[in-house]
């Protein structure tokens, strides 16, 4: 009884590993869309960058909502950029995604 109860459980592990390497949704998503960066702004808030296709997205996601707060021309120079390492104040932050 218990040679067969290690067979169902490994059987069970068996189908969860081979469900997650076979995902047939998150392997179309991932040629279209890619998340650039994401930092939480709160609990369950935070600020997502998405390419999707040839244009940048801001998005704003909380728990049943996403929102698009700004389109960005694509350009990944300020990502590599030294200086954008160091956090600017918020109201830079505001005044540069106003634009």
């Amino acid at each position: 009884m218990i040679l067969a109860l290690g067979f169902v459980l490994l059987l069970i592990f068996a189908f969860a590993w081979a469900a997650k390497r076979i995902n047939p949704m998150r392997q179309n998503v991932s040629s279209h869309l890619r998340v650039i960066a994401s930092t939480f702004v709160g609990e369950k808030e935070k600020v997502v960058i998405v390419e999707f296709g040839n244009q940048w997205y801001l998005l704003g996601v909380a728990n049943q909502n996403v929102r698009l707060l700004k389109e960005i021309p694509k350009d990944e120079s300020f990502l590599n950029d030294p200086v954008a390492v160091e956090t600017p104040s918020f109201d830079k932050l505001l005044a540069k995604f106003r634009r």
